[in-house]
């Protein structure tokens, strides 16, 4: 009778959690309108029965790579999902927890999963500022002739100019211009300017001049933060 008892709190406990999960899990997906489990797994590329796993509590049963695609589909972190597969324990009810000691804490393969998922968020956060960074590093390289050059056809309609057509082109580039200062890339001089010589930052193709000294920028250069693109062109 108390085997059959103890039996029967579990399989409570197990229901309770599950429909736990079950009701946290529509919640997630109604944000992400997937309007069943059917589409949940569709989304996730995954089977409903894995769906059904989850439902029930049985995270730690599960492929890490089908728990990495069900948090994709639900826009969620992995340390998120396998938190619902923690519902049942609390869930259970103080009355409960004594049954089985895996409702007192995480088992040793939920806690490996945990720290997984912890080292995975932590690689993706790094990839992701690699790939930004590249992606900026080779958007730079194909926008280099046009930064180099733009700033002079600028110069020309503005001032010598200002009756070409180009004048009204002009603020078509104002989104690249705001892109260039969304990356923190900043000009260094702007063409027709003098300014103080500093072969740090610029390089001298006409006359002769020593740092401190005033030249006129022909070309602009280019930085982002500390890091040099391409020296501002001056003469002396």
């Amino acid at each position: 009778m108390a085997g059959s008892a103890s039996g029967s709190r579990l399989d409570s406990a197990a229901s309770v959690g599950a429909g736990a999960i079950t009701v946290l899990l529509r919640d997630r997906m109604a944000a992400r309108s997937l309007p069943s489990f059917r589409a949940l797994a569709q989304t996730a590329g995954i089977s409903e029965a894995q769906v059904l796993k989850l439902r029930r509590g049985q995270a730690a049963q599960m492929r890490l790579a089908t728990l990495q695609k069900l948090a994709a589909a639900l826009e969620i972190s992995l340390v998120e999902l396998l938190k619902l597969g923690q519902v049942e324990a609390l869930t259970a009810g103080p009355g409960l927890v004594d049954v089985d000691s895996k409702f007192d804490s995480p088992s040793p393969r939920e806690l490996a999963l945990g720290g997984e998922c912890d080292r995975l968020q932590q690689q993706l956060t790094h990839q992701e500022q690699t790939l930004r960074q590249q992606f900026q590093q080779d958007s730079l390289y194909i926008l280099e002739t046009w930064m180099k050059n733009w700033p002079r056809v600028v110069h020309a309609v503005e001032g010598d100019r200002p009756d070409l057509l180009a004048a009204k082109v002009l603020p078509l580039v104002k989104p690249l211009e705001q892109l260039l200062a969304a990356w923190g890339v900043v000009a260094i001089g702007c063409v027709g300017k003098s300014l103080a010589y500093d072969p740090q930052w610029h390089q001298l193709i006409q006359g002769s001049a020593q740092a401190g000294e005033a030249v006129t920028v022909t070309r602009p250069g280019y930085r982002q933060g500390d890091r040099l693109l391409h020296r501002a062109e001056v003469k002396a």
